[in-house]
């Protein structure tokens, strides 16, 4: 029961982690793509989003053990 949960618990991470990456593409292709600082921006939003898969794979390691 707990691995079903790890699994699904993974799943629900990774697609914050796209909603998460593609605001991050989507905000710097509509205000910062003019502005110098726009990898910035792009480089905040993929750390966020690789933290969140990252605790997503971590929470399906220790229920799931995969």
């Amino acid at each position: 029961m707990l691995a079903r949960l790890g699994i699904a618990i993974y799943w629900l991470c990774c697609l914050l982690a796209a909603i998460i990456a593609g605001l991050g593409v989507a905000a710097w292709y509509d205000r910062f793509s003019t502005v110098s600082n726009g990898p910035i921006v792009i480089f905040f939003f993929a750390a966020a989003a690789a933290i969140v898969w990252g605790i997503g794979r971590a929470v399906r390691y220790v229920l799931a053990g995969t």
